[in-house]
Protein backbone atom coordinates (compact mmCIF):
# COMPACT_ATOMS: atom_id res chain seq x y z
CA UNK A 1 0.00 0.00 0.00
CA UNK A 2 2.98 2.76 1.13
CA UNK A 3 4.27 2.29 -3.06
CA UNK A 4 0.89 3.70 -3.65
CA UNK A 5 0.87 6.64 -1.55
CA UNK A 6 2.28 9.36 -4.13
CA UNK A 7 -0.32 8.55 -7.08
CA UNK A 8 -2.15 11.75 -6.45
CA UNK A 9 1.37 13.87 -6.16
CA UNK A 10 1.31 12.55 -10.15
CA UNK A 11 -1.77 11.69 -11.76
CA UNK A 12 -4.12 14.43 -10.16
CA UNK A 13 -2.16 17.55 -11.81
CA UNK A 14 -2.67 16.33 -15.43
CA UNK A 15 -5.97 15.13 -14.96
CA UNK A 16 -7.51 18.03 -13.58
CA UNK A 17 -4.93 20.29 -16.26
CA UNK A 18 -7.32 17.97 -18.38
CA UNK A 19 -10.32 18.82 -16.93
CA UNK A 20 -10.15 22.50 -15.66
CA UNK A 21 -7.56 24.09 -18.11
CA UNK A 22 -5.54 27.28 -16.59
CA UNK A 23 -7.33 27.40 -13.79
CA UNK A 24 -6.21 23.33 -13.17
CA UNK A 25 -3.75 24.98 -10.26
CA UNK A 26 -6.19 26.78 -7.74
CA UNK A 27 -8.23 24.12 -8.49
CA UNK A 28 -5.70 21.73 -7.63
CA UNK A 29 -4.86 24.17 -4.48
CA UNK A 30 -7.97 23.25 -3.24
CA UNK A 31 -7.81 19.76 -3.55
CA UNK A 32 -4.28 19.45 -1.96
CA UNK A 33 -5.88 21.26 1.05
CA UNK A 34 -7.29 18.35 2.18
CA UNK A 35 -4.56 16.01 1.94
CA UNK A 36 -3.55 17.82 5.39
CA UNK A 37 -6.97 18.09 6.71
CA UNK A 38 -7.37 14.22 6.17
CA UNK A 39 -3.84 13.90 7.83
CA UNK A 40 -5.24 15.48 10.91
CA UNK A 41 -8.28 13.03 11.16
CA UNK A 42 -6.02 10.03 10.50
CA UNK A 43 -4.25 11.24 13.78
CA UNK A 44 -7.04 12.32 16.02
CA UNK A 45 -8.46 8.85 15.34
CA UNK A 46 -5.77 6.66 16.00
CA UNK A 47 -5.15 8.47 19.44
CA UNK A 48 -8.95 8.21 20.36
CA UNK A 49 -10.30 4.92 21.66
CA UNK A 50 -11.73 4.52 18.12
CA UNK A 51 -8.68 3.97 16.58
CA UNK A 52 -7.35 1.40 19.27
CA UNK A 53 -9.86 -1.02 17.37
CA UNK A 54 -8.01 -2.17 14.00
CA UNK A 55 -11.59 -4.09 13.45
CA UNK A 56 -13.61 -0.64 13.51
CA UNK A 57 -10.94 1.66 11.84
CA UNK A 58 -11.10 -1.16 8.97
CA UNK A 59 -14.60 -0.84 8.60
CA UNK A 60 -14.39 2.74 8.61
CA UNK A 61 -12.12 2.83 5.88
CA UNK A 62 -13.88 0.10 3.98
CA UNK A 63 -16.87 2.17 4.20
CA UNK A 64 -15.54 5.21 3.21
CA UNK A 65 -14.10 3.85 0.05
CA UNK A 66 -17.01 2.06 -1.30
CA UNK A 67 -18.90 5.88 -0.83
CA UNK A 68 -15.98 6.92 -2.64
CA UNK A 69 -16.33 4.47 -5.61
CA UNK A 70 -19.99 4.98 -5.40
CA UNK A 71 -19.60 8.92 -5.96
CA UNK A 72 -16.84 8.22 -8.84
CA UNK A 73 -19.07 5.35 -10.59
CA UNK A 74 -22.38 7.30 -9.87
CA UNK A 75 -21.46 11.42 -10.06
CA UNK A 76 -19.07 11.70 -12.91
CA UNK A 77 -19.19 10.83 -16.49
CA UNK A 78 -16.10 11.19 -18.44
CA UNK A 79 -16.18 11.51 -22.63
CA UNK A 80 -12.36 9.15 -23.31
CA UNK A 81 -9.86 11.79 -24.08
CA UNK A 82 -8.06 9.74 -26.68
CA UNK A 83 -11.04 9.98 -28.71
CA UNK A 84 -11.36 13.76 -27.72
CA UNK A 85 -7.98 14.37 -29.52
CA UNK A 86 -8.66 12.41 -31.84
CA UNK A 87 -11.61 14.80 -33.30
CA UNK A 88 -9.99 18.00 -32.14
CA UNK A 89 -6.99 16.81 -34.60
CA UNK A 90 -8.81 16.22 -37.71
CA UNK A 91 -10.89 19.20 -37.12
CA UNK A 92 -7.52 21.06 -37.42
CA UNK A 93 -6.38 19.41 -40.25
CA UNK A 94 -9.56 20.20 -42.18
Amino acid sequence: MIFCEGAHFVIIPTALRLIYGKSASSVYGVIFTFTGLANLMIMLICRSNFGLDYGKVFILSAAMNVVAIILLLGGFKQKAIHLTREKEASTRIQ
